[in-house]
């Protein structure tokens, strides 16, 4: 009827005693990606599919392998391509004090064997010694908008925008 319902709890097959966090959606509505910590010292993406129409029933979650999360790190916040096959998420050390966070956005490939391909560090122009960190990726697969503390800006995080060009290159994020 065109009205947000109540929300309800995703369950417990997803929201456990640990920390939950950065969830995304997928396109085709039926795989979720979302963060939880391990510990204070690691987090790791993990994927689920819907199992129902109620929104309550999802597969047991399953840790990204390897190359993606890799052991003692703190990934987060992945973005899936509309067409299901590029990945971008945050991969970063996180120290203490705000300006001590180095968290940087990867991108990694789904190959036709159904491996993600090693993650790779976007280039310095849009990665700094500062953080990156909420990336999204338009449909269109060439857009690419972020929230940067080190990109000249207002102060704290400002949001940006760079585009893929068709050499492979980025943009200068604006």
């Amino acid at each position: 009827n065109g009205e947000f319902e109540y929300p309800v709890n995703i369950g417990s097959t997803i929201n456990t005693e640990l920390q939950e966090f950065d969830p995304f959606l997928a396109a085709d509505l039926q795989t979720l990606y979302f963060t939880r910590g391990v510990n204070e010292k690691e987090s790791k993406i993990f994927v689920s599919r819907r199992l129902d129409d109620t929104w309550k029933k999802w597969s047991e979650p399953i840790a990204l392998p390897n190359p993606i999360n890799l052991g003692m790190t703190k990934n987060a916040g992945a973005f899936v391509t509309a067409d299901g096959k590029t990945l971008y998420f945050i991969r970063g050390l996180r120290g203490r004090g705000v300006d001590q966070r180095n968290s940087d956005i990867f991108v990694s490939h789904l190959g036709e064997n159904g491996k993600w391909s090693a993650a790779e560090r976007l280039p310095n122009t849009i990665n700094t010694p500062y953080a990156e960190e909420s990336v999204c990726i338009h449909p269109d697969g060439k857009t690419l908008y972020f929230a940067s503390r080190g990109h000249i800006g207002l102060g704290g995080y400002d949001l940006y925008m760079t585009r893929l060009q068709d050499d492979g290159s980025w943009s200068n994020p604006i």
